[in-house]
């Protein structure tokens, strides 16, 4: 099968340099800026809310009713305007014996491709609710702690202490913002290195190259996981880019459970003015091809949008209780957490996983 977003002339219609149509005119929309002087800059605050360039702080501080109506709806097609719903093309999975991933608890998942954004993909939450909670509570309380080999932001704020690693405590979870598996990126020098490489996840290896293969890149090795957790609903994460890896040719997945956010996504470098989505619990987007390169962040968590079953525990009729408990409820009630996974070197070196079983769904 021929993997999608590799910029090979073979790929899909939707995907080939020829078929690639210009953004939709954003003229309409009183959240474009033009190109240049920091388009993308400009973008995240005014969909942060925070108001006109030249506001007064005043007058941002009461900024709460930025328009979203160009943000690109791929679970609700409907609510979609005319020329972003011209760009939004469904694209067929690549199957292996025409069998969906059992990983994927829907019976028809979608995937969907926007023509002026060559290898970006979005496949609408494709989880059952006990899916949804297995990851949650795999990403807050396992890949967090009692794995010294995993890496996060309060490990420095710790200074070597090591009681987070091995009693997970709610209270912990305001000061943390993202925890690494596999290879650990080094994010002053930029380089994924040997030395700094732990465990990762036997579960999660085995989810993503369920998820990768949908694009046809079945052959995608899982190597690093960057965890983020968004523990109030003004948190937000800055346009970047995800460049570092010697495989770039392999996709990005992120996979993202509670409040929902919007996602930017622009070009290059940060004077492109960026494509606004919807992300909602349980949505995955797939990052390849020319989108691989693209800057890319969150400017905006909207309060109020985790889904119930996320934010309510009943012991009397808690099922999957093993899996759940009152603190991740509370935890979710405001809070988002994101699992986006890549694979670093072109040629495998020996991997480490650590054992753990998906539950049955």
């Amino acid at each position: 099968m021929q993997a999608i977003g590799c910029n090979d002339p073979t790929v899909p219609w939707h995907c080939s340099p020829e078929n690639i149509v210009p953004a939709p005119s954003r003229a309409g929309d009183p959240n474009c800026v033009a190109d240049g002087g920091g388009a993308f800059r400009l973008a995240e605050k005014r969909y942060a809310g925070r108001g006109e360039p030249g506001m007064s702080k005043r007058k941002r501080r009461c900024v709460d009713d930025t328009d979203l109506s160009h943000v690109v709806d791929f679970t609700h097609l409907e609510r979609n305007t005319p020329e972003n719903l011209a760009q939004i093309v469904e694209v067929p999975l690549q199957l292996k014996d025409g069998a969906v991933p059992s990983s994927f608890g829907a019976a028809s998942p979608k995937l969907y491709a926007f023509k002026s954004m060559e290898g970006l993909y979005f496949m609408p939450n494709p989880f059952t609710e006990a899916q949804q909670r297995y990851w949650i509570k795999r990403c807050v309380k396992d890949y967090s702690v009692g794995n010294p080999t995993n890496l996060s932001n309060l490990q420095a704020i710790q200074s070597g202490h090591s009681t987070f690693w091995s009693d997970w405590k709610l209270e912990n979870m305001s000061g943390l913002r993202w925890s690494s598996l596999g290879y650990h990126y080094q994010w002053t020098p930029r380089v994924y290195t040997e030395e700094h490489r732990g465990n990762f996840p036997e579960d999660l290896h085995g989810f993503i190259q369920d998820a990768a293969s949908v694009l046809g890149h079945g052959d995608m090795r899982p190597e690093a996981a960057i965890i983020n957790y968004y523990p109030h609903t003004k948190s937000m994460m800055g346009g970047h880019l995800d460049d570092a890896e010697e495989a770039m040719e392999k996709p990005i997945v992120s996979c993202s459970f509670g409040n929902t956010v919007i996602f930017l996504i622009g070009g290059r470098t940060r004077d492109v003015e960026p494509t606004a989505l919807f992300i909602r619990s349980g949505d995955i987007v797939f990052m390849a091809g020319h989108a691989r390169y693209c800057y890319h962040g969150v400017p905006k968590m909207m309060a109020g949008t985790s889904p119930d079953f996320l934010c309510t525990f009943n012991p009397e009729t808690e099922a999957d209780s093993q899996n759940w408990c009152p603190e991740l409820s509370e935890y979710m009630k405001d809070a988002r957490v994101n699992m986006n996974v890549r694979q670093v070197r072109k040629v495998a070196r020996e991997m480490i996983c650590c054992s753990s079983r998906l539950s049955d769904e």
